[in-house]
């Protein structure tokens, strides 16, 4: 099978991760392939939503880390995948300054790095795009927004399988039994947590409250504040996470039977005593 190596050393500008560990961890990763192992690299959304790089200095940085990979692994056979589908920066960089990229530009420079790098000689290096595996039409299966459920991760790793490991594959051609392009990918995605309907107290940071609703619609689950700054929202929870779509990359922890949620942005909702749940109303568009 081939080894997932996940994107720490790229990642590290961005996270703010010491070099040293991060390169350590690497380093152990590779270490650990078999010669000839392919290996699959994800260089994915978090490089381009931080601005960690521009369009000048993103393709050096992919060169860099695939050369030094090359010193101990100079055949290894590497797929680099770009970020799967992202809405709100398709189009648009997160830094509204010359530069930055938007994910449409980002694939095309990382795709552009990897014919470079193969036209000088590495032809065991290979460019996969993100949106072969989870493109537009199946932005629902974004939980909220950014990430992928449970089916979407299905969905990606039959896609993945057919196009790297079947008849046609780069990897391992021929690897997959059968190909599963018409394959069933049960949904396991568990039904709405019913605990965090109705109102809750909601305050923020900045010392500032206000209202918020959770109701049942036809959809699932949905909130609505009483700042008008703040859009309704489709609500999507997972074990005890909770996700708003309105936020990408925000989550709540919920605590207890929904008694308060507090999220990574640092705003919790509180529930106002007494009220457990909240009507059902039609859908938000």
């Amino acid at each position: 099978t081939a080894a997932a190596i996940t994107s720490w050393l790229l990642n590290s500008r961005a996270s703010g991760v010491d070099d040293g560990r991060v390169c350590r961890k690497s380093y152990k990763l590779w270490m650990g392939l078999l010669p000839g192992q392919p290996a699959i690299y994800k260089v994915g959304i978090n490089i381009q939503c931080l601005g960690a790089f521009t369009a000048r200095t993103f393709p050096s940085a992919v060169m860099g880390f695939i050369q030094t990979i090359r010193d101990g692994h100079p055949t290894t056979p590497l797929v680099l995948v770009s970020p799967i589908f992202h809405g709100a920066l398709e189009e648009q960089s997160p830094i509204k300054r010359p530069g930055f990229m938007s994910l449409v530009q980002f694939r095309e420079k990382l795709h552009a790095t990897v014919e470079t790098l193969r036209s000088f000689g590495d032809m065991q290096l290979f460019y996969r795009d993100g949106l072969e595996l989870l493109g537009r039409h199946e932005h629902r299966l974004l939980y909220d927004g950014l990430h992928p459920g449970a089916k979407g991760h299905c969905l990606m790793g039959h896609r993945f399988a057919r196009l790297e490991f079947g008849p046609l594959g780069r990897l391992l051609p021929g690897r997959l039994p059968e190909d599963p392009a018409g394959a069933v990918v049960e949904d396991t995605t568990a039904p709405p947590r019913k605990d965090v309907l109705g109102a809750f107290v909601c305050e923020v940071p900045d010392g500032t409250r206000c209202r918020m609703v959770v109701a049942e619609v036809s959809g699932g689950l949905a909130c609505k504040s009483d700042r008008p700054d703040w859009p309704a929202s489709p609500v999507h929870t997972r074990g005890d996470l909770l996700f708003l779509r309105s936020t990408p990359g925000v989550w709540g922890q919920i605590e207890g039977e929904g008694q308060a949620v507090r999220f990574s942005n640092g705003i919790s909702w509180i529930r106002v005593p007494g009220v457990t749940r909240a009507v059902s109303r039609p859908a938000p568009e």
